[in-house]
């Protein structure tokens, strides 16, 4: 099973628990009633995970489907994140060590999974749009 379907499997549980007090906004993620996810609520789930996984301060940016990126920093140093409510990705990881790419900075991420920052290409510095997911952003 696909995460979507996952996903859409347990938006469905939730919709009969609600009922008729759903809100129904077409939403991949939504808070308890169906409404769009507060900032907030996201960042404060983020921040949870974040320490959960023995990881210090993040500077985050979202987009529209709660896919977050941003600068995570600890002891090894700092790296560009990717975190989708499940997990949080190093974002070299996305990248063949043979394309000579060094992360420093994820700056925004789009509904369709693009990620744009800063970074060092075979020793030039140089900005990139990573493309990770799928057009949901997922």
């Amino acid at each position: 099973m696909s995460v979507l379907s996952a996903q859409r499997v347990r938006q469905a549980a939730d919709r009969l628990v609600v009922g008729p007090d759903w809100e129904d906004h077409d939403l991949v993620f939504a808070a308890q009633l169906g409404t769009p996810l507060e900032p907030r609520n996201v960042n404060r789930r983020f921040s949870t995970a974040r320490s959960s996984a023995g990881l210090p301060w993040v500077r985050l940016n979202n987009n529209d489907h709660g896919v977050i990126v941003g600068l995570s920093c600890w002891d090894a140093g700092c790296r560009a994140v990717r975190w989708d409510s499940r997990r949080l990705t190093d974002l070299i990881a996305s990248i063949a060590p043979t394309q000579h790419w060094e992360l420093f900075t994820a700056s925004a991420v789009n509904s369709r999974g693009q990620i744009t920052g800063d970074g060092d290409h075979a020793g030039n510095s140089r900005g990139y749009l990573l493309t990770t997911a799928g057009r949901d952003g997922h």
